[in-house]
Protein backbone atom coordinates (compact mmCIF):
# COMPACT_ATOMS: atom_id res chain seq x y z
CA UNK A 1 0.00 0.00 0.00
CA UNK A 2 2.43 2.36 1.03
CA UNK A 3 4.35 1.85 -2.44
CA UNK A 4 1.40 2.36 -4.18
CA UNK A 5 0.83 5.54 -2.18
CA UNK A 6 4.76 6.82 -2.71
CA UNK A 7 3.90 5.98 -6.87
CA UNK A 8 0.63 7.96 -6.64
CA UNK A 9 2.91 10.79 -5.14
CA UNK A 10 5.64 11.02 -7.43
CA UNK A 11 2.95 10.88 -10.46
CA UNK A 12 1.14 13.93 -8.81
CA UNK A 13 4.33 15.76 -7.88
CA UNK A 14 5.27 14.99 -11.41
CA UNK A 15 2.30 16.39 -13.43
CA UNK A 16 1.99 19.41 -11.19
CA UNK A 17 5.28 20.05 -11.45
CA UNK A 18 4.93 19.97 -15.05
CA UNK A 19 1.90 22.32 -15.04
CA UNK A 20 2.49 24.93 -12.06
CA UNK A 21 1.22 27.52 -13.62
CA UNK A 22 -2.07 25.82 -13.78
CA UNK A 23 -2.19 25.18 -9.99
CA UNK A 24 -3.95 27.29 -7.38
CA UNK A 25 -2.23 27.17 -4.19
CA UNK A 26 -4.60 26.89 -0.87
CA UNK A 27 -6.07 30.15 1.60
CA UNK A 28 -5.76 30.29 5.00
CA UNK A 29 -8.07 32.29 7.12
CA UNK A 30 -7.12 33.07 11.03
CA UNK A 31 -9.11 31.14 13.85
CA UNK A 32 -8.18 33.61 17.12
CA UNK A 33 -9.25 33.41 20.69
CA UNK A 34 -8.16 35.25 23.78
CA UNK A 35 -10.01 34.87 26.73
CA UNK A 36 -9.05 34.49 30.37
CA UNK A 37 -11.18 31.86 31.57
CA UNK A 38 -11.94 31.20 36.16
CA UNK A 39 -12.10 28.04 37.08
CA UNK A 40 -12.85 27.40 41.20
CA UNK A 41 -10.68 30.33 41.21
CA UNK A 42 -8.03 29.34 38.60
CA UNK A 43 -7.55 31.44 35.90
CA UNK A 44 -5.98 30.07 32.47
CA UNK A 45 -5.39 32.74 29.79
CA UNK A 46 -5.51 31.17 26.89
CA UNK A 47 -4.91 32.25 23.30
CA UNK A 48 -5.46 30.32 20.42
CA UNK A 49 -4.39 31.36 16.70
CA UNK A 50 -5.19 28.29 14.51
CA UNK A 51 -5.17 28.92 10.51
CA UNK A 52 -7.90 27.08 8.51
CA UNK A 53 -7.76 26.27 5.04
CA UNK A 54 -10.01 28.36 3.25
CA UNK A 55 -12.92 26.55 1.07
CA UNK A 56 -11.33 23.45 2.47
CA UNK A 57 -14.44 21.62 1.29
CA UNK A 58 -13.80 22.40 -2.17
CA UNK A 59 -11.90 19.60 -2.20
CA UNK A 60 -11.58 15.65 -0.45
CA UNK A 61 -7.73 16.30 -0.19
CA UNK A 62 -7.82 19.65 1.53
CA UNK A 63 -10.85 18.78 3.48
CA UNK A 64 -8.45 15.78 5.01
CA UNK A 65 -5.75 18.32 5.51
CA UNK A 66 -8.20 20.25 7.22
CA UNK A 67 -9.37 17.81 9.81
CA UNK A 68 -5.74 16.27 10.35
CA UNK A 69 -4.85 20.16 11.35
CA UNK A 70 -7.76 20.41 13.48
CA UNK A 71 -6.86 17.39 15.51
CA UNK A 72 -3.17 18.43 15.88
CA UNK A 73 -3.63 21.94 16.37
CA UNK A 74 -6.10 21.54 19.35
CA UNK A 75 -4.24 17.54 20.42
CA UNK A 76 -8.21 16.32 20.16
CA UNK A 77 -7.55 12.11 18.98
CA UNK A 78 -10.04 11.12 17.10
CA UNK A 79 -12.19 14.43 17.09
CA UNK A 80 -14.73 14.95 14.29
CA UNK A 81 -15.96 18.22 13.99
CA UNK A 82 -15.22 22.32 13.00
CA UNK A 83 -12.24 24.37 14.36
CA UNK A 84 -14.67 26.28 16.64
CA UNK A 85 -16.32 23.16 18.41
CA UNK A 86 -12.70 21.53 18.46
CA UNK A 87 -11.17 24.91 20.34
CA UNK A 88 -14.60 24.89 22.95
CA UNK A 89 -13.71 21.33 23.32
CA UNK A 90 -9.99 22.02 24.25
CA UNK A 91 -10.52 24.89 26.51
CA UNK A 92 -12.89 22.73 28.52
CA UNK A 93 -10.46 19.99 28.60
CA UNK A 94 -7.55 22.32 29.17
CA UNK A 95 -9.19 24.15 31.94
CA UNK A 96 -9.85 20.47 33.74
CA UNK A 97 -8.09 21.04 37.28
CA UNK A 98 -7.33 17.16 37.00
CA UNK A 99 -4.83 17.82 33.83
CA UNK A 100 -2.43 20.20 35.59
CA UNK A 101 0.33 19.32 38.32
CA UNK A 102 -0.25 20.08 41.78
CA UNK A 103 1.22 23.13 42.65
CA UNK A 104 0.48 26.46 44.33
CA UNK A 105 0.10 28.07 40.67
CA UNK A 106 -3.58 30.15 40.66
CA UNK A 107 -2.91 31.64 36.90
CA UNK A 108 -1.67 29.61 34.20
CA UNK A 109 -1.02 30.23 30.43
CA UNK A 110 -1.41 28.55 27.49
CA UNK A 111 -0.48 30.09 23.88
CA UNK A 112 -0.72 28.17 20.43
CA UNK A 113 -0.15 29.32 17.18
CA UNK A 114 -0.10 27.91 13.39
CA UNK A 115 2.20 28.73 10.27
CA UNK A 116 1.75 26.93 7.01
CA UNK A 117 3.35 27.20 3.26
CA UNK A 118 3.59 25.54 0.19
CA UNK A 119 6.72 23.69 -0.44
CA UNK A 120 6.43 22.84 -4.65
CA UNK A 121 3.42 20.25 -3.90
CA UNK A 122 3.61 19.77 -0.38
CA UNK A 123 1.73 21.90 2.76
CA UNK A 124 3.80 22.59 5.40
CA UNK A 125 2.01 23.13 8.55
CA UNK A 126 3.86 23.82 11.62
CA UNK A 127 2.20 24.12 15.19
CA UNK A 128 3.98 26.23 18.20
CA UNK A 129 3.18 26.10 21.87
CA UNK A 130 4.43 27.83 24.98
CA UNK A 131 3.22 28.33 28.12
CA UNK A 132 3.10 27.23 31.52
CA UNK A 133 0.45 24.68 32.77
CA UNK A 134 2.33 23.58 36.13
CA UNK A 135 5.71 21.39 37.08
CA UNK A 136 8.79 22.92 37.10
CA UNK A 137 9.73 24.05 33.70
CA UNK A 138 7.66 26.44 31.22
CA UNK A 139 6.06 24.59 27.85
CA UNK A 140 7.65 25.14 24.50
CA UNK A 141 7.48 23.16 22.28
CA UNK A 142 6.75 23.34 17.96
CA UNK A 143 5.81 20.62 15.45
CA UNK A 144 5.46 20.51 11.83
CA UNK A 145 3.22 18.29 9.37
CA UNK A 146 4.05 17.85 5.59
CA UNK A 147 1.13 16.72 3.68
CA UNK A 148 0.61 15.84 0.17
CA UNK A 149 -1.33 18.92 -1.51
CA UNK A 150 -2.65 16.42 -4.30
CA UNK A 151 -3.74 13.73 -1.79
CA UNK A 152 -4.24 14.92 1.39
CA UNK A 153 -2.44 12.42 3.28
CA UNK A 154 0.28 13.10 6.01
CA UNK A 155 4.05 12.42 4.51
CA UNK A 156 6.44 10.48 6.62
CA UNK A 157 10.25 10.51 6.66
CA UNK A 158 9.92 6.99 4.94
CA UNK A 159 8.41 8.66 2.11
CA UNK A 160 11.25 10.56 1.37
CA UNK A 161 14.31 8.64 2.12
CA UNK A 162 14.81 4.98 2.10
CA UNK A 163 16.52 3.19 5.53
CA UNK A 164 19.97 3.66 3.55
CA UNK A 165 19.37 6.93 3.04
CA UNK A 166 18.24 7.74 6.45
CA UNK A 167 21.93 6.65 8.27
CA UNK A 168 23.90 9.21 5.61
CA UNK A 169 21.58 11.83 6.38
CA UNK A 170 22.06 11.08 10.12
CA UNK A 171 25.90 11.84 9.72
CA UNK A 172 25.25 14.82 7.55
CA UNK A 173 22.91 16.45 10.98
CA UNK A 174 25.87 15.08 12.95
CA UNK A 175 28.40 17.15 10.58
CA UNK A 176 26.10 20.89 10.98
CA UNK A 177 26.21 20.02 14.66
CA UNK A 178 29.64 20.05 14.86
CA UNK A 179 30.34 22.34 12.06
CA UNK A 180 28.18 24.74 13.98
CA UNK A 181 29.51 24.08 17.92
CA UNK A 182 33.29 23.79 16.71
CA UNK A 183 33.72 20.27 17.30
CA UNK A 184 35.17 17.46 15.57
CA UNK A 185 34.08 14.47 16.03
CA UNK A 186 31.09 13.05 18.05
CA UNK A 187 33.05 13.15 21.44
CA UNK A 188 33.45 16.62 21.35
CA UNK A 189 29.43 16.72 20.97
CA UNK A 190 29.03 14.67 23.64
CA UNK A 191 31.37 16.60 25.70
CA UNK A 192 29.01 19.55 25.49
CA UNK A 193 25.92 17.37 26.02
CA UNK A 194 25.02 15.91 23.30
CA UNK A 195 23.67 11.81 23.01
CA UNK A 196 25.45 11.25 19.84
CA UNK A 197 24.16 8.18 19.54
CA UNK A 198 20.56 9.53 19.35
CA UNK A 199 20.95 12.07 16.67
CA UNK A 200 19.34 10.93 13.89
CA UNK A 201 16.54 12.47 11.67
CA UNK A 202 13.33 12.29 12.80
CA UNK A 203 9.34 12.54 12.20
CA UNK A 204 9.43 16.43 13.31
CA UNK A 205 10.48 17.70 9.82
CA UNK A 206 9.88 20.83 7.61
CA UNK A 207 10.75 20.60 3.78
CA UNK A 208 11.99 24.33 2.61
CA UNK A 209 13.09 25.99 -0.09
CA UNK A 210 16.65 25.91 0.83
CA UNK A 211 16.35 22.20 2.15
CA UNK A 212 15.12 20.22 5.03
CA UNK A 213 14.81 21.42 8.33
CA UNK A 214 14.99 18.82 11.52
CA UNK A 215 13.69 20.16 15.01
CA UNK A 216 14.70 18.42 18.41
CA UNK A 217 13.07 18.89 21.75
CA UNK A 218 14.96 19.30 25.05
CA UNK A 219 16.45 15.76 26.28
CA UNK A 220 15.60 14.36 22.39
CA UNK A 221 19.49 14.22 21.49
CA UNK A 222 21.04 16.69 23.84
CA UNK A 223 20.84 17.80 27.57
CA UNK A 224 18.11 20.21 28.75
CA UNK A 225 20.25 23.11 28.92
CA UNK A 226 20.80 22.75 24.76
CA UNK A 227 17.32 24.05 24.22
CA UNK A 228 15.23 23.08 21.20
CA UNK A 229 17.95 22.09 18.38
CA UNK A 230 17.02 22.82 14.60
CA UNK A 231 19.12 21.78 11.80
CA UNK A 232 19.21 22.60 8.05
CA UNK A 233 20.32 19.91 5.52
CA UNK A 234 20.72 21.73 2.25
CA UNK A 235 19.77 20.84 -0.88
CA UNK A 236 23.31 20.62 -1.91
CA UNK A 237 23.85 17.64 0.42
CA UNK A 238 20.38 15.76 -0.17
CA UNK A 239 21.44 16.03 -4.30
CA UNK A 240 23.87 12.89 -2.80
CA UNK A 241 20.82 11.11 -1.73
Amino acid sequence: MKTLRLALALGFALAATACTHKQSRPEFETLALDTLVDRGGVQYDIQYRFLSLRDADRSPALQAIEEADIAYFFELEGFTGTAGEAMRTAIAQLTDGSMLADDTEERYSYSVEAEARTVDTLLVYTITRSGYLGGPHDLYDTSTHTYSLAGGYELALGDFFTPQQQERLAELIRERLRERYRVTDDEGLAALGFFPEYIRPGENFAPTEEGILFRYAPYEIGDNALGDIEVLVEHAALAGL
